[in-house]
């Protein structure tokens, strides 16, 4: 008996927290619908919106199960769904990722905001430092790859924002998309890297990126790191032709041999038809003619 008292218990306080969510979520896209002008009215249904509001404002002063206020999980799903169409592309999610005032921001949004601030911080610091440091100390040395590092983190984190920028005024960020911001980052933070210490050896052929510092080529790297992923895949592609050869160069094989099986299975057979021929019948004239052309064949 006591189990099921209690089991009924749990249940109640689920559908009451369900319901609960539904409304904050519905006030939410409400708040936003009317800022943006969107139509509410249509078939009653901001008379449906406002028994909601009212549901959850009933809740939040007194904290009681908002049941009794007449709206059920059903019909909160309904004016939940019907709000999602008319806001879409912006969602519950997006909203709440990127709510006014940067402590409310996405939290991923908000690490590389923070990051590349330190990355540009840190970047100055290394290149005031390091014009005043001897050329030949390991200080300086240090401070030159440090620059390079620093310099593609700032390359990548700038490229995180500003791709991210259009969402996050658009209020369309959809918080999904978090580990692929992160994977950038690091993906450009390494890539960057990489540019900026081999790039002369990468590029030898365009002068006019060799010619920019290492520095420069980092945050170029880490702004984009897409090109940087396709220089050295080609770069991979060179390296796998020399090695094993191209396609072509295997089709071509792969052609030349099969070209050889068929020649040699004709070369039998045809010394097959010359053993044949020989113990033929025929004028002397015709049979020294058709010897002759099988031995071209074969000779060919």
């Amino acid at each position: 008996m006591e189990s099921a008292k209690s089991t009924a218990k749990t249940d109640v306080t689920t559908e009451d927290d369900s319901l609960t969510s539904y409304l904050y979520e519905i006030s939410v896209m409400a708040k936003y619908a009317s800022q943006q002008g969107k139509n509410l009215s249509a078939d009653g249904f901001s008379a449906k919106i406002d028994k909601c509001l009212q549901a959850k404002e009933k809740y939040d002063a007194t904290h009681e199960s908002p049941f009794p206020s007449g709206v059920t999980i059903q019909d909160a799903i309904d004016v939940h769904s019907h709000l999602s169409k008319i806001i879409k592309p912006v969602t519950f999610d997006s909203l709440d990722a990127t709510k006014p005032g940067f402590l409310n921001i996405n939290r991923t949004i908000k690490v590389i905001i923070i990051s590349t601030s330190v990355s540009l911080i840190f970047l100055i610091i290394m290149l005031f430092l390091s014009e005043n440091l001897s050329g030949s100390s390991y200080l300086f040395k240090l401070s030159k790859y440090l620059k390079i590092f620093l310099a593609a983190w700032l390359g990548a984190g700038v490229y995180c924002l500003w791709t991210a920028r259009h969402y996050l005024i658009d209020r369309t960020y959809d918080p999904r998309y978090n580990p692929t911001y992160l994977i950038r980052l690091i993906l450009g933070i390494a890539l960057g890297t990489i540019l900026g210490l081999f790039g002369d050896q990468l590029l030898k052929q365009d002068s006019e990126i060799v010619r920019l510092s290492q520095t420069v080529m980092a945050i170029i790297g880490g702004f984009a790191s897409d090109a940087v992923a396709s220089l050295l895949a080609r770069v991979a592609d060179t390296l796998k032709a020399f090695v094993v050869g191209t396609d072509k160069d295997q089709i071509d094989a792969e052609t030349a041999k099969a070209k050889n099986r068929e020649k040699n299975s004709a070369a039998t057979l045809l010394l097959d038809v010359k053993s044949k021929i020989a113990g033929c019948k025929l004028p002397e004239d015709e049979l020294k003619s058709l010897m002759t052309k099988i031995d071209e064949y074969l000779n060919d």
